[in-house]
């Protein structure tokens, strides 16, 4: 297992994101929950730990590093996927015209919005309703 993780920094030595994702899916490290779809994003981020150990003056990565950073890419994608779902909700309540709908999608925990005061959603309401109209009319 040593030889393939050090072949695995070698790669990442490269900084060719398509040979990382190939050593990712090939490689016999056993990395637990891999998502063919971040391939992408799993490369540029190690790229990045790779070269900042190297910074530090570590060797290389190690297996578990490599193990956390695909797990953290896989948050920041579901945390992506959740805000976008929690946008389209903001959207289909300002649609609906009612400023307490609009404030229970604001409020949404997966819209990650801090400082939202139930005591304004009217403003909150007219001006994201505003806003959204001016920007259809634009594109």
């Amino acid at each position: 297992m040593l030889s393939a993780v050090a072949v695995l920094n070698e790669v990442l030595d490269t900084k060719d994101p398509q040979a990382v994702s190939e050593q990712l899916t090939d490689s016999p490290l056993g990395f637990t929950n891999i998502e063919q779809d971040n391939l992408n994003r799993y490369a540029d981020m190690l790229i990045e730990e790779r070269a900042e150990t190297l910074s530090k003056s570590q060797e290389f990565l190690t297996w578990n590093d490599v193990q956390k950073c695909i797990d953290m890419v896989n948050i920041q994608v579901q945390e992506e996927h959740e805000r976008i779902i929690a946008i389209a909700e903001i959207n289909e309540a300002l649609n609906s015209g009612d400023p307490q709908q609009t404030l229970a999608a604001l409020l949404l925990p997966t819209a990650k919005l801090t400082g939202v005061n139930p005591a304004t959603a009217q403003h909150y309401h007219d001006v994201l309703h505003y806003t959204k109209r001016r920007l259809c009319q634009v594109a």
